[in-house]
């Protein structure tokens, strides 16, 4: 028969059945020493099965891939975009101390230039810490005025183009603003040798303007100069005083500050002892 053994349970029971049917009650010694035979046997059976099975297996289920889950999650969820990363910004390196002083003077020479083409006595020191940073921002620094009469400071005005502005200011208590001005001579003792486009930017053009926007609000349509610098408009041929210019130039050159006036829109009109001048309504 194939796949008969020893060590079966049929073959447990056929002895038994054999041993019953031929040897009776006096068998039941055979009985008991059969079935000793059969389990010492089975036992032996039993005992070389486990030394045949690896070391690993026994008695131990088959290992699950635990990396299996892990990827199938991974590969549920949705993939975030990758970020670029940002550019670093770079840092605003100090200037030289060497050239940062030359680049100062290069300004101090233009302030002075065009100070001194209105007012050839005129000197000038720093009221601002750093001014060499407001000219790269293009923002405004503050100065202090000797020799210039009617104004004791001024504004630079530093435009990104490279333009440089001068705004004069007059800052004083209001005790001395109370007082009656005082009249003087030009600052050279010639009002026939100032750069008149320094003159006209720095002690003109803002007061001229400024006196015009007023007048005309209340109607007038002409503005006059006189010989002095003294602003008037005329009430039924009678001058009534609207402001001061100082140190008008000379009656030699007032020719040639029409074309600044025009500048402004303003039409100027030489007369005999004063300059004319009228605006578009």
């Amino acid at each position: 028969m194939n796949g008969f053994k020893f060590t079966d349970l049929k073959c447990l029971a056929m002895m038994v059945l054999i041993i019953m049917a031929f040897c009776g009650d006096a068998g039941q010694y055979l009985l008991m020493a059969a079935a000793l035979v059969w389990m010492f046997a089975k036992v032996l059976e039993l005992h070389r099965s486990r030394k045949k099975e690896p070391p690993a297996q026994k008695g131990k289920a088959p290992a699950k891939p635990a990396a299996a889950p892990a990827v199938q999650e991974q590969a549920s969820r949705p993939v975030a975009p990758v970020q670029q990363p940002k550019p670093a910004v770079p840092r605003p390196q100090p200037i030289d101390p060497e050239i940062e002083g030359v680049m100062l003077r290069h300004i101090n020479f233009r302030i002075t230039e065009k100070l001194q083409g209105a007012f050839p006595s005129a000197t000038w020191r720093w009221e601002t810490a750093k001014p060499l940073e407001q000219a790269v921002k293009g923002g405004s620094a503050r100065i202090r005025l000797s020799g210039v009469p009617d104004w004791n400071f001024a504004d630079v005005l530093f435009e990104r183009s490279g333009r440089i502005r001068l705004e004069m200011l007059s800052l004083r208590p209001l005790e001395e603003m109370q007082k009656p001005a005082k009249e003087g001579p030009a600052a050279d003792g010639n009002p026939d040798s100032v750069n008149l486009r320094d003159w006209y930017d720095l002690s003109a053009s803002a007061v001229v303007r400024a006196t015009i926007d007023e007048v005309y609000t209340r109607g007038y349509r002409e503005l006059r100069i006189a010989e002095d610098g003294a602003l008037y408009v005329l009430e039924q041929q009678v001058q009534v005083g609207q402001g001061q210019l100082s140190y008008l130039p000379g009656k030699k050159l007032w020719a040639d500050l029409v074309p600044l006036f025009e500048e402004d829109d303003i039409t100027a009109t030489v007369e005999e002892d004063s300059i004319l001048l009228t605006w578009a309504n």
